[in-house]
């Protein structure tokens, strides 16, 4: 039986917004790409309130340095990561990869028409929510000559963390959220596509998890992909 399946941009009332110093991250790193692969290194390293001297030991160790070390901005840099670090670390993390990702997405690289992008979409079914559950960023797009299709991207900084043995029970049901999306849209005649994008750039243990829990049908999109989308 076809079901109809809506996606809902969450409410403005239930959302959070994102602050202004993770904007300004954002939008340096969009003008100056020299810096994505150390911004996503470090990112992914440190996960909490951070000393200012430990930054600056971070960003003058790291294997990209000698590239930045006489550009211009890099005092810029520098300031804007302490600032970043210096509260909201579990949301600003996570807010940085969702714009990001609303800036590369859709993911696949077939040619398509229109895309319409939805943030933290929520899923009804014949009018009806789903789950309480939403879905990061979901992409509708008209590809040529195959018709519409749907991407669903989930972002998780740390994937290996939120991916590892044995599965969380979250990590569980958000996963079953999305293949029950996918099967609905598949009943449907819609070709979807479901994907985790993370900062982690080693992604072959995560897959290799996946497949032995039965979940072959996720895609991940790494750093190195995020940055070769950027550039």
């Amino acid at each position: 039986m076809i079901k109809n399946i809506e996606f809902r941009e969450k409410s403005v009332k239930s959302k959070r917004k994102i602050d202004i110093i993770t904007k300004k991250i954002f939008d340096f790193i969009l003008e100056n790409k020299k810096y994505l692969r150390m911004i996503f290194f470090i990112i992914r390293m440190k996960k909490e309130v951070t000393p200012d001297v430990v930054l600056i030991q971070y960003i003058e160790n790291n294997s990209e340095y000698e590239e930045v070390e006489t550009d211009n901005n890099l005092s810029e840099f520098k300031n804007l990561l302490i600032e970043f670090y210096k509260k909201d670390i579990d949301y600003r993390r996570g807010d940085l990869l969702e714009l990001l990702i609303f800036e590369v997405a859709p993911l696949k690289g077939n040619v398509y028409t229109e895309c319409e992008k939805i943030k933290e979409a929520k899923v009804y079914i014949d009018g009806r929510k789903l789950d309480e559950k939403d879905i990061d960023l979901v992409c509708k797009k008209n590809v040529e000559n195959k018709g519409k299709e749907i991407e669903c991207i989930e972002c998780k900084v740390s994937l290996d963390n939120f991916l590892k043995e044995p599965l969380s029970e979250v990590a569980i049901k958000k996963i079953e959220f999305m293949l029950k999306v996918k099967e609905i849209l598949n009943n449907n005649g819609t070709l979807s596509i479901l994907y985790f994008a993370t900062l982690t750039e080693s992604i072959d243990q995560v897959y290799e998890i996946l497949e032995n829990n039965g979940y072959q049908e996720i895609y991940i999109f790494n750093a190195s992909e995020i940055v070769n989308y950027l550039n």
